[in-house]
């Protein structure tokens, strides 16, 4: 906020706000009584990232074709490593993702401003990481879907039904992966679950 109001000498409210929808991270300052490390809030980040292992950096980067929420079994597959729990939960005492409950199953969220960072960082890791994240993302959640198929008590068809409406952000993700990677087979074992 105060780096927000800090741009109303030189811009008006609606040019600020065209600004941050556009690239929040290069919102910055430079009043001199605010600390250069605290001047703009790609530098905040830059400041944190640093403060990160190698590990943590990596999950952090693969945990962000996530839309909106995940599990932890979702983490898993996506991060697959045995260590996930571990680097999630530093991640959540570091102040990168953030814990909800959604009954009794714990969930991890990320602010769109971090997602947008380490998205960029995701890039910054090559071609074939960003398509092997994407496409454990969209084995994981095509896969979650196909259950459907294989659920035949309402008491579980209904459970499962809630998580993907939960979950939907994910799951429309994952499809529109695999449409874009033409896996076919894929969406169809998905598409098969829903309609039954």
């Amino acid at each position: 906020i105060e780096l927000a109001a800090s741009q109303i000498e030189q811009s008006n409210p609606r040019q600020i706000l065209t600004a941050l929808q556009r690239d929040i991270t290069e919102l910055a300052t430079d009043l001199y009584d605010v600390p250069a490390e605290h001047r703009s809030i790609r530098t905040v980040l830059d400041q944190s990232w640093k403060l990160l292992n190698e590990a943590e950096m990596k999950a952090l980067a693969l945990c962000t074709v996530f839309q909106y929420r995940f599990s932890a079994e979702a983490a898993a597959s996506v991060l697959d490593r045995s260590d996930y729990l571990q680097l999630l939960q530093n991640l959540v005492d570091k102040s990168w993702l953030n814990t909800e409950f959604s009954g009794m199953q714990r969930e991890f969220t990320m602010h769109a401003i971090v997602r947008d960072y380490g998205s960029q960082k995701l890039i910054n890791m090559g071609i074939e990481t960003k398509y092997n994240t994407h496409q454990r993302h969209c084995d994981y959640y095509l896969h979650f879907v196909s259950l459907l198929e294989t659920s035949m008590s309402s008491a579980r068809m209904h459970q499962l039904l809630t998580s993907i409406r939960q979950e939907l952000a994910n799951v429309q993700s994952a499809w529109r992966w695999a449409v874009l990677q033409g896996q076919y087979e894929l969406i169809s074992r998905s598409c098969i679950a829903l309609c039954d």
